[in-house]
């Protein structure tokens, strides 16, 4: 319907009042205006969040864990290697023990010729411990093996008796710390009985007895004829990593260095081998 202009400027008071009234109404009905959050919306996030946060933490500790299970796994294979390793080498030592003592049955043994260093006159140094004597692989108890199962060769049954009992009295002086007269037995023991299988042997401790003494020029001699003298004897594999211990303790560390890494080259599978690998590695 047209409604004149003139009424129409009249009609615009009346319109302002009536919509002043419907926004007050819809203000006292207190509805929400659209778009906003209701109180459950709101609290949805926060639990989401909090969820979130505990399969995080979750997922964290599982991860330290495995990481942990992984280290004890790893340290189980290595003492398994470890322990692997230490059996084959110990098998190793006996079947080359077996063999040449078998060699030695099997072939006269010529008399070895006596390359002994000078005594030293003066009052000896006391040694730390008798624990440097045995650094080794060489123990008691196999040198005492060795003794028992010395063939008889050039020499009477009688007479390789006595090497043998001459053999484990000098040896008997070392584990009592008797080093003086240990030394003083050794040597009479290689001029004495110079056919004897146990000579390198002999020869070996001596070298030891002098180092301990801190003897060094002495040790690095004998210990020389044992490498150079007797190449099947088990000593030398130790007797070489002894030199390169004497070199680097008289500064002379090039060549320690390269005796230690003879010693790996040539002695792959033995104790020796590994002392040399360790000193290599410091």
């Amino acid at each position: 319907m047209y409604i004149p202009f003139r009424k129409q400027i009249l009609m615009l008071p009346v319109l302002a009042v009536s919509l002043s009234v419907n926004a007050a109404d819809l203000a006292g009905q207190n509805i929400a205006p659209l778009g906003a959050d209701s109180g459950s919306a709101r609290s949805t996030p926060d639990v989401s969040s909090q969820l979130l946060f505990q399969v995080q933490q979750l997922q964290r500790e599982v991860q330290m864990l495995r990481d942990h299970v992984e280290q004890q796994a790893q340290l189980i294979n290595q003492l398994q290697r470890d322990s692997r390793d230490r059996y084959l080498d110990a098998d190793r030592r006996l079947s080359d023990i077996s063999r040449e003592i078998t060699v030695l049955r099997k072939r006269p043994v010529a008399p070895a010729a006596v390359n002994l260093p000078p005594a030293v006159n003066g009052p000896a140094q006391t040694p730390v411990s008798v624990a440097q004597v045995t650094t080794t692989a060489s123990n008691d108890t196999q040198d005492q093996t060795v003794a028992a199962e010395a063939p008889a060769s050039a020499q009477s049954s009688s007479s390789q008796v006595s090497a043998k009992e001459a053999y484990q009295s000098a040896y008997a002086l070392v584990k009592t710390k008797q080093f003086d007269k240990a030394i003083e037995s050794y040597r009479g023991f290689i001029t004495t009985y110079q056919d004897s299988t146990l000579v390198p042997n002999a020869y070996y401790w001596l070298g030891e007895l002098y180092l301990v003494k801190k003897q060094l020029q002495q040790a690095e001699q004998v210990f020389s004829t044992v490498v150079n003298s007797f190449p099947l004897s088990r000593k030398v594999p130790d007797a070489s990593y002894k030199l390169g211990l004497i070199y680097a303790r008289t500064g002379q560390e090039d060549k320690a260095k390269t005796q230690m890494g003879l010693v790996i080259k040539t002695y792959p599978d033995t104790t020796a081998a590994k002392l040399a690998a360790n000193y290599l590695e410091q």
